[in-house]
């Protein structure tokens, strides 16, 4: 009796019974069986099941509507859960919006990891000293060692004007090669 109730709720659909047909078939051999060896009394609803059973089966009328049963997901495409999430991702069908949304995500990331890579493949030298130069001069020797120059302006009567009164960073400082030196002239 076990046996027939453990197929007829296996989780596997394809270990289920496929038919009505065949589940009556063991409840009247288990029924016949308990007949012959006397333990009828000791499964009263099973005894009286064939005859609900046998009736239901036997019903000439076939139902006005025919009822459509779903199989879970699981069990219809067992190799979707062996699939690996890189061909699941192939197969899914992404909308315009999200393909845009996708490529601006990866647009993004690359340039954080190229402008990531830069700052920290280049190389870090010394600030060279120009304090007191005049601007041509100051430039050229801070774009020579590799750096870039911003220029600012600022009135020192104590300074003659054209050289070069304030350095951010300061001479001397290590740099990464690139980076901008910021220096004030008079």
């Amino acid at each position: 009796m076990q046996r027939v109730i453990d197929k007829a709720l296996a989780k596997d659909l394809t270990k289920r019974y496929a038919t009505a047909c065949e589940m009556w078939q063991d409840l009247n051999n288990i029924k016949n069986k308990m007949e012959k060896d006397g333990d009828e009394a000791a499964y009263p609803a099973v005894a009286g099941a064939e005859s609900i059973i046998a009736d239901e089966y036997n019903e000439p009328e076939a139902p006005e509507e025919t009822i459509v049963m779903t199989v879970p997901v699981a069990a219809q495409t067992p190799a979707k859960a062996q699939q690996s999430w890189l061909e699941r991702l192939k197969n899914t069908q992404l909308t315009r919006h999200q393909q845009l949304m996708l490529a601006g995500v990866v647009v993004v990331l690359s340039a954080v990891f190229l402008l990531i890579g830069n700052v920290f493949s280049r190389d870090t030298i010394k600030v060279p000293d120009v304090m007191g130069k005049s601007v041509v001069e100051a430039q050229e020797i801070l774009e020579n060692a590799g750096f870039s120059v911003t220029l600012k302006e600022a009135y020192d009567d104590k300074v003659t004007p054209g050289l070069v009164v304030k350095q951010d960073p300061a001479g001397d400082e290590m740099r990464k090669e690139g980076s901008a030196v910021y220096i004030t002239v008079s």
